[in-house]
This record gives structure tokens, C-alpha cells and sequence, in this order.
């Protein structure tokens, strides 16, 4: 935000009269009820007080002596009081008014320009013939109050400071001074009356500080400060939101986010309905309300001149010239991740795709990848989860891809018991880094952690998972592989602690699969043998990899034999898996006896493929020449599924079958590149 108002240049002096022109340097179209020049005695005091303070290279003079600062700050002692200072102003010309949209535009346009002219009002800008402007004669009861000016010097003034208006800024700036030195009946005096004033951000402060007043916040070390300040704005943002104060509820919000504490942003978001800074800025433009997105942003990043062009360039959908944006330093570089990630969850939830990957391969992106996540995360903006994984797991390819393995292990780690699949992949892939760049042991404790937290996913919880790492270890000693074993032991203990039984196999199993990822098949197969006689999850799906690992190389008799160990395992979701494998050697050898054997209980079950068996029984008994199971068997897949290939399969078999018009306009529509082609003939020589 520009913190002054307007600038000022002394153009004429006199003894006692002086020729000043006031230029408006802050223009908020927002609020067109704001006079945009002053009228009266009581800006023109605050002028010639600023003007002898002596500070950005002024002099000082006897008025700055004779009236002290808590005064000057007193908006009601001002006007009471300016009279005894000035005599009269009279405005004697006036330029570009009335404001309109085009003067609003033009501002906005040069608006860092003049939040950088502060003390620079001295010096003629090219520019500034097109400000709303005015010259005033103001004439003094004392030659005195005029020593310190020089013609030609020149200042901004107006300062709001502690609130959106210069004299809610003021009292609390007034109550704060007087609460330092003492006069805490004086202090909360000026604090409630910046309550009054309509200022949200002036009246939230000033009820924090009321809060505060018995409160030596000097007297606590910087951390314990910081968490109450922004523990006590949150308390407040929930407070006035409750009590349907928006505007003041959302000013509490900008205070706590500008602490930039992600789990306090996550707690306002929940217990408030506050978002992100630019996520509200995104709905603002998308309402039309360029200027209250642009205030949005000012009021949450002020002085980042450059994340504000970066924010609405990305608003803007313009993502070159937002790549192409420098931060001007650290904080604006984190900031302006910050906003990517916000901006990409919210196309994220949209289903813009798109400006998903456009905002995630931004460079910022690429260098503070983790990092934004995980603040999305803890602020609570990475909903829903299957978003939030998506996301996640980009941006770990795209740390993959620059290999950055720090980073990588960063997202691992905030992935954690929330995504663990995501997890368990970037643990794998930090692995892999390692094993090409011959870092044992950095490798081994990368993968005893992705065993982890697929065990984790797959076993129902950290116990199971800590526990089937013990029998990763023990099943490593016995193979010779006493580097992981030891790894996997010390993961196992820092997940759950030193005292745990042995678990299931299936850390092993998930062990072996990256063993054959990477290439060390040998290993992996011998590892996988292992597995296979341990009577558990593991060993079930040890047992499907290695008929599946024979299925590959055509050896399908070692591959029936390993699937009918697998079924006869007692895993439900294995034994499924191995039906629908055998059920389908049964369905090429044209044995409807023995596919009746494997697909018929997966049919009856909840599982997943069974439209998908029974699509297959409807596909046999149509090669056998029996119409009528093969149409009872399509017209259960066609009742539990939505699926294109096996609707068009299926749709397309009944209606060739009952000449049945609507099952074969369902085919047509399933957009099947074989079979709804088929379905749209036979649908025009049925219309002959």
C-alpha cells in the first residue's frame, strides 16, 4: 500500500503566506465518498508541523517544538486547535477533477511510482501534470511556523500508518505512543476511538491493542510475541466474523497472514471461511473488481511492489511476463511461490489443467517446489486431496527431473501419513538418485523408507508398516543384504519405537519390486522366492509378481502355477487378482467349466473387475455358441458399469444378439473406437 496520501511543494513563500500544491498521490477508486483534496485549516497544519520535524533531511522548526507528536495525531485536538497556527487557506486553482475510470486506470498504472516518490515531491516528475491536483495559499498567524520551509521543498504527507485511513491510523498510532509512555487511560482512550472511525484495519488494531493494554510485549522474547500477536489477531479475525463484521474480520485475517504462520492461516480458514490473499483476489477479477483484487493484494504484501505485478500477471493468466517478473529478494521470491501454489490449488479445483501446469512450471516453482506445498498444506488451501496429491506428486517429478534430492526428501516428509503413496514414490526416486550417484547408504535408507510408507497404504497404518519392517530386516539378514536390513531396523524404531513384534512381509515385497525397477532382477527374484514362503500379504502378492514376471517371458505353465498359490493364499484382494488371471487361461483354452471356476466368485463379490469377469464369461459363451448365457452374463456388466470399452463390448453383443436398438445406440455413444463403429452399422441395416 502507498502509506502517504498526497504530496506537497512549496511553490511561493512569503512572510506569513505560502503557495503550496497538493497533489493526490493515493487513489482508491473503492472509495468515492473520500474527498480526494483537502478542504480547511487542519491538513494544511499537519503539513507545516511535518515540514519542522527535521527528519528526511528537513529542518526543524519552533512548531514541531511547541506542539508534541501525540497531539498532532488527536484528529478532534487538530481541528480544534489549527486555527491558533493558520489563519486561512484559500484554494486558488484546481486540476483533472472529477476523477473518472480513465484517471483510475492511469493511476493504478503508475502506481509504484508513487509509493516510490515519498520524499521525492521536491523534484518534478514528468507525469505529474496529469494528478488531481491543487494549489492553496495558506496564511499563518506567525512568520515562525513558516522558517522551516524553503521554495521548491517537498514531502508526502497523509500518512495512514496503523489503519486504510489517515485518522484511524492516526489514534492508534496516538493510543500506542501514549501506552509507551505510560497513560494507559489515554491510550485506551484513543484506541476505542479508532474503533469508530470506518477503518477495519484501524479498528482491529485498536481493539488488539485495547487487549493488550496491561500487556508488556517488550517484556517477551521475539518468538513468544510473535505467536500471541498472531494467536490474539486470529482470536479476533473468528470473533468478528461471527458476528457477520467481514470487513473487520478480513482486516484481522491480513494480520495474521502477515506473520506468515501457515497452521494460524489453516485455523482461519477453518474456523473463519478466511482464504488466501490471492485467492480472494482471484474471485474478486473474476466478479469484474479489478481494483479490489489489486487492494486485496497491496493491503497483504505491502512494499512488494514486485509480487503484486507477479500476483495479477498470473490473475491476469499472462504467465511469461509473471515468470519473467525478479523478485526483489528472498521474501518476495518465497511470497511469490507462495502465490503460485495458492493459484494452482484453486485452477486445481476448478479442472483447469492447464494453468495448473502453466503456474507449476514456473521458475519459482522450481526452486521453492516443497516449500509451497507444504504452506499449502498447513494453510489448509490444498483441498481436496486428490488435488492436493496430484500436485504434490508434479512438483516431486519436477524436483526429480532437476535432481534435487533435498527437495525431493522435503515432499516426502510433509507427504507423510496424509499421501503415502506420494510419499513412498519420492522415497523410491530419492533411491534411485542415490543408488546412481553409489551412495549405499543414503540409498538404503530411502528405500527402507518407501517400503515404509507403502506398507503404510497397504497394511492400514504406521504399526502394521513399522512392524513388517522388522521382517524386511530379518528376511535381509537371511538374503545378505545387512545394509538395508539395518536401515529398515532403524526406520522401524524412529516410526514406532524399539519394542516392536515382527510384522507382515510386505515391506520385503515392496523392497523387492524397487530391487526390480532398478534393475537388480537377479536380486529381486531371489528376494521375492523368500517372500513367497511367508504365509501373508507379502507372500500373496510375491507370489502374483513372480506368475506375473513369468506370463512376461511366455513361460505360462510357471505362471499358472504361481497364480494358483496366490488363490490359494486366503487374501481376499489377491485371491480376486489371481481368479482373474486364471479365470482368463480358462477363457483361451475355451474351458467354460474352469473360467466358471475363477470368474464366477469374483462376479458375485464387490470386487472391482467384476463387471470385468463377467464381461469375459459373456465374451466365452458368445464363442461357444450359447446366446443365452452369453447375454445373462452381458447384461450383468452392462447393469453395474460405466466403463466405454466394456459398455461398447457388451451393449454391442446384446443388441447384435436381440436386435435390440437401445443397447446398440449405447454402444454408438460409448465412443469405442471398434465396437461403436460396428453398433452404428448394424443400427443402419436395422433401420432398412
Amino acid at each position: 500500500m502507498i502509506i502517504y496520501t498526497h504530496g506537497v511543494r512549496a511553490l511561493e513563500l512569503d512572510e506569513r503566506r505560502v503557495r503550496l500544491r497538493v497533489f493526490l498521490a493515493d487513489y482508491d477508486p473503492s472509495q468515492p465518498h473520500r474527498n480526494l483534496l483537502p478542504e480547511g485549516r487542519s491538513f494544511f497544519f499537519g503539513v507545516l508541523w511535518q515540514a519542522a520535524d527535521g527528519e528526511a533531511g528537513r529542518r526543524r522548526g519552533p512548531l514541531n517544538g511547541l506542539v508534541p507528536l501525540e497531539d498532532t495525531l488527536d484528529p478532534d485536538w487538530v481541528e480544534a486547535n489549527a486555527g491558533r497556527f493558520i489563519e486561512s487557506v484559500e484554494r486558488v486553482a484546481a486540476r483533472n477533477l472529477p476523477a473518472g475510470d480513465e484517471l483510475a486506470g492511469w493511476y493504478e498504472t503508475h502506481y509504484t511510482e508513487l509509493d516510490r516518490r515519498l520524499h521525492r515531491w521536491h523534484e518534478r516528475w514528468e507525469h505529474e501534470d496529469q494528478l488531481v491536483q491543487a494549489d492553496y495559499d495558506v496564511v499563518v498567524t506567525d512568520a515562525r511556523w513558516l522558517e522551516p520551509l524553503r521554495e521548491g521543498q517537498g514531502m508526502g504527507t497523509g500518512f495512514a500508518s496503523w489503519g486504510w485511513t489517515v485518522a484511524g491510523g492516526q489514534l492508534v498510532r496516538r493510543g500506542l505512543i501514549l501506552k509507551d509512555r505510560g497513560d494507559g487511560e489515554g491510550a485506551a482512550h484513543a484506541f476505542r476511538r479508532a474503533t469508530a472511525v470506518d477503518d477495519p484495519e484501524a479498528t482491529v488494531r485498536a481493539l488488539l491493542a485495547l487487549d493488550d493494554l496491561d500487556i508488556d510485549l517488550d517484556a517477551l522474547d521475539f518468538d513468544d510475541r510473535v505467536a500471541h500477536e498472531a494467536r490474539a489477531a486470529l482470536e479476533l479475525c473468528v470473533r468478528l466474523s461471527g458476528e457477520g463484521r467481514d470487513a473487520d474480520a478480513r482486516a484481522a485475517f491480513l494480520i495474521v497472514h502477515a506473520f506468515g504462520m501457515p497452521e494460524f492461516m489453516g485455523e482461519a480458514r477453518e474456523r473463519a471461511g478466511m482464504v488466501s490473499p490471492v485467492e480472494r483476489a482471484h474471485r474478486l477479477m473474476s466478479e469484474g473488481d479489478r481494483f479490489g483484487a489489486l487492494n486485496e493484494l497491496r493491503r497483504a504484501y505491502d512494499g512488494g511492489d514486485e509480487v503484486i505485478d507477479f500476483a495479477m500477471a498470473l490473475l491476469d493468466g499472462d504467465f511469461e511476463t509473471a515468470d519473467g517478473t525478479e523478485p526483489g529478494g528472498a521474501l518476495d521470491l518465497t511470497r511469490m511461490a507462495l502465490i503460485a501454489a495458492d493459484l494452482a490449488f484453486v485452477h486445481g479445483r476448478k479442472g483447469d489443467h492447464d494453468a495448473v501446469a502453466a503456474l507449476l512450471e514456473l521458475r519459482v516453482t522450481a526452486e521453492l517446489g516443497s516449500t509451497m506445498w507444504r504452506h499449502a498444506l498447513e494453510s489448509g488451501n490444498a483441498y481436496p486431496e486428490e488435488v492436493a496429491a496430484a500436485i504434490g506428486e508434479r512438483l516431486m517429478r519436477t524436483m526429480v527431473a532437476m535432481h534435487l534430492p533435498k527437495e525431493v526428501g522435503y515432499i516426502a516428509e510433509t507427504a507423510g501419513a496424509r499421501f503415502p503413496g506420494l510419499a513412498a514414490a519420492a522415497y523410491a526416486e530419492l533411491g534411485d538418485h542415490y543408488a546412481t550417484f553409489g551412495e549405499p547408504e543414503d540409498e538404503a535408507g530411502a528405500w527402507a523408507l518407501a517400503a515404509y510408507w507403502t506398507s503404510v497404504d497397504e497394511l492400514g497404518g504406521t504399526e502394521p508398516a513399522a512392524q513388517a519392517l522388522v521382517t524386511l530386516a530379518r528376511i535381509l539378514d537371511e538374503t545378505g543384504d545387512p545394509v538395508v536390513a539395518e536401515a529398515a531396523r532403524k526406520a522401524a524404531t524412529e516410526k514406532a519405537g524399539p519394542e516392536l513384534a515382527a510384522g507382515d512381509s510386505y515391506a520385503a515385497f515392496a523392497h523387492a519390486r524397487l530391487l526390480h525397477r532398478a534393475g537388480r532382477e537377479h536380486r529381486a527374484r531371489s528376494l521375492l522366492l523368500k517372500i513367497a514362503e511367508e504365509g501373508d500379504k507379502g507372500a500373496a502378492e510375491a507370489m502374483m509378481f513372480l506368475g506375473n514376471r513369468a506370463q512376461s517371458v511366455d513361460d505360462m505353465g510357471r505362471a499358472q502355477e504361481w497364480w494358483l498359490r496366490a488363490a490359494a493364499s486366503g487374501q481376499p484382494a489377491l485371491v480376486h487378482r489371481a481368479a482373474m488371471q486364471l479365470g482368463y487361461l480358462a477363457k483361451i483354452a475355451r474351458d467354460l467349466p474352469d473360467a466358471l471356476r475363477w470368474y464366477g466368485p469374483v462376479v458375485e463379490s464387490d470386487d472391482e473387475n467384476a463387471e470385468l469377469a463377467a464381461a469375459h464369461l459373456g465374451e466365452l459363451c458368445y464363442w461357444l455358441g450359447d446366446e443365452e448365457e452369453s447375454l445373462r452374463w452381458y447384461d450383468l456388466t452392462l447393469s453395474g458399469t460405466d466403463d466405454p470399452e466394456l459398455v461398447a463390448e457388451a451393449a454391442f453383443r446384446v443388441g447384435e444378439m436381440r436386435g435390440d436398438r437401445a443397447a446398440l445406440r449405447r454402444a454408438a455413444d460409448s465412443g469405442h473406437a471398434g465396437f461403436a463403429e460396428q453398433a452404428l452399422a448394424l443400427l443402419g441395416e436395422l433401420k432398412q
